[in-house]
């Protein structure tokens, strides 16, 4: 369901929110770092280290948004690939600049604070409380609102969510994907082309969507 745009005393404490936030994740997707050194998350209070760059707020809000970004996919996939999605955004971030980096640890660090998190998205209760609906209003919220930071941060959430989703097998199966190419390219090859295992059509029933 639409939702109004922000009042204009919520408008201004909303810009003033985003602004602490630099240009929020606009540039997390614009490419990758040559740089070799990588930015490491603080895992004090955790004892899982595993994780190179999302702490436990940033997953809580990465998996809120996974019903969402897999909307018309079936919850027992969504279940079943929620670790490995998690895991590949992860990693996909780990090779992001550090500036790049830097940018996305400013938004969810505000994402995982109350006062920050209702203005920037409407929720005093976290994450891990949001329901499908809820974290679909959202990205919704973002997407029309009229602050270009909080377009760009829908922008950067659906394509790294949505590129991390829909590159696990069994998301791929319902989408009629026919995943990677069988061989590379070969250029002196006479024709160049590159062949797919048969694939059902993208229309087919249970092809997934993102938010609208």
């Amino acid at each position: 369901m639409p939702h109004p745009d922000f009042s204009p005393g919520r408008r201004r404490l909303l810009t003033s929110a985003v602004a602490l936030s630099a240009t929020a994740m606009a540039g997390g997707l614009s490419g990758c770092a040559t740089s070799s050194s990588r930015r490491t998350p603080s895992t004090e209070g955790s004892p899982d280290t595993s994780w190179r760059y999302l702490d436990s707020d940033t997953r809580a809000f990465w998996r809120a948004m996974l019903p969402a970004l897999g909307r018309g996919q079936n919850p027992d996939t969504l279940h079943a690939v929620e670790d490995p999605w998690l895991r590949g955004i992860d990693g996909t971030v780990h090779f992001f600049s550090l500036h790049n980096q830097d940018q996305l640890q400013q938004l969810f660090g505000l994402l995982a604070l109350a006062p920050s998190r209702w203005l920037l998205a409407g929720h005093w209760k976290g994450w891990s409380e949001v329901s499908a609906g809820e974290a679909e209003d959202t990205l919704h919220r973002w997407r029309h609102s009229s602050l270009a930071k909080l377009n760009l941060a829908y922008a950067s959430v659906t394509r790294l969510g949505g590129a991390a989703l829909y590159g696990q097998p069994e998301v791929q199966a319902t989408t009629g994907y026919p995943g990677p190419p069988k061989e590379p390219c070969d250029p002196c090859h006479s024709s160049g082309r590159i062949t797919h295992e048969p694939a059902r059509s993208l229309h087919s029933a249970g092809s997934p969507q993102l938010v609208h």
